[in-house]
């Protein structure tokens, strides 16, 4: 059956089950106990959520169906269980900054898929946003998304939620892509601090790039998400502090796995440096034997480990999912350590 025409008739079937805020309701479709969330929607944003039903992402709460009734329009969208930021942060929940950091991409990933359809979000707040029960980062909110009009000088409408609504959402200026920026730096230092950046600035690196989110002159933030992910994913040159901070065995920072993982590498450095000194060949087969250990070692390394985050570092792998991710470099560094393997047998 065309997907249109089976969520038309669930839409048809849904029984109420409560009201989950003004216009929105938690309902059921029967025959299956599938909870949905049926909301509605002015007129105006008709065409929007249309876009937002074309888009396929593990990070935005699908929207299933659109539908118009006279005056008013609804949309039927999935049901995401799981807690929302909001609610680990009343609770005192603190993260840090590994967890902070995936938590924001992951928001990016989603606005990614907004921004490149000339949507804009306008509410990143922790609200909006669920951990699900499988550990997805979701937006799930678009109450008050509205599309970027490049001639346009100001939005019409004031809206937003105070501490995260940027600048230019209280009429100075259009809103686009930065404004989504701004929000995500204000939310990046809540999970960091729990406090708003004008209150307590997160420390350290990405304190540094809260504070360029959160500039006033919108020229002065990050242009694009791109550029925010590349910075939360440490694509500019990494100091010692984000080296360890993606090394595996100081990721925890745990004493004990900390001393564990010296100790393992001391020793594969040995076996490696040992295996050069054992080497019986030609000037040329200490060149071969670098690549072989190359292959055997470092490219599995960073490939099964996601080392300096190099599973996004790629444009086709960037916004895939991340067990395609973990699948796709796992097989890579499979086979990148047989081919390594194969090179040293061949001067051995």
């Amino acid at each position: 059956m065309n997907p249109q025409l089976r969520y038309a008739y669930i839409y048809e079937n849904l029984q109420p089950l409560t009201a989950l805020s003004e216009g929105t309701w938690l309902c059921m479709y029967p025959p299956r106990n599938t909870l949905y969330v049926k909301k509605e929607i002015p007129q105006a944003c008709v065409s929007y959520y249309h876009t937002l039903a074309s888009i396929h992402s593990r990070n935005l709460a699908p929207v299933l169906f659109v539908t118009e009734e006279g005056n008013t329009a609804f949309v039927l969208s999935e049901y995401v269980s799981g807690q929302s930021l909001a609610g680990l942060l009343q609770e005192g929940k603190t993260f840090s900054q590994e967890e902070a950091r995936d938590i924001c991409t992951q928001v990016c990933f989603g606005l990614w898929e907004l921004h490149r359809r000339g949507l804009v979000h306008r509410d990143i707040n922790p609200n909006n946003i669920i951990i699900s029960s499988d550990n997805v980062v979701k937006i799930i909110d678009f109450g008050i998304v509205r599309s970027f009009t490049q001639d346009k000088i100001r939005d019409t409408v004031i809206m937003g939620t105070p501490g995260y609504a940027a600048p230019e959402q209280f009429g100075f200026l259009q809103s686009d892509a930065r404004t989504d920026i701004y929000a995500v730096g204000v939310l990046l230092n809540q999970l960091l601090t729990g406090r708003f950046p004008n209150e307590r600035l997160a420390p350290g690196k990405l304190g540094t790039v809260v504070r360029r989110c959160v500039e006033i002159d919108a020229q002065k933030r990050f242009s694009s998400i791109d550029q925010l992910m590349n910075q939360l994913s440490g694509s500019a040159v990494p100091g010692l502090e984000t080296v360890l901070d993606t090394l595996p065995g100081f990721r925890s920072r745990r004493g004990g796995q900390a001393f564990g993982a010296v100790l393992l590498y001391l020793l594969a450095g040995m076996a490696v440096v040992q295996s050069y000194m054992s080497l019986k060949t030609p000037p040329w087969g200490y060149a071969v034997h670098t690549v072989s250990v190359l292959f055997s070692t470092v490219i599995p390394f960073f490939c099964f480990h996601n080392f300096l985050n190099v599973w996004e570092r790629f444009p086709f792998t960037r916004y895939a999912s991340r067990k395609s991710q973990k699948i796709l470099f796992r097989g890579l560094g499979i086979v990148s350590l047989f081919v390594g393997l194969a090179i040293f047998g061949s001067i051995a």
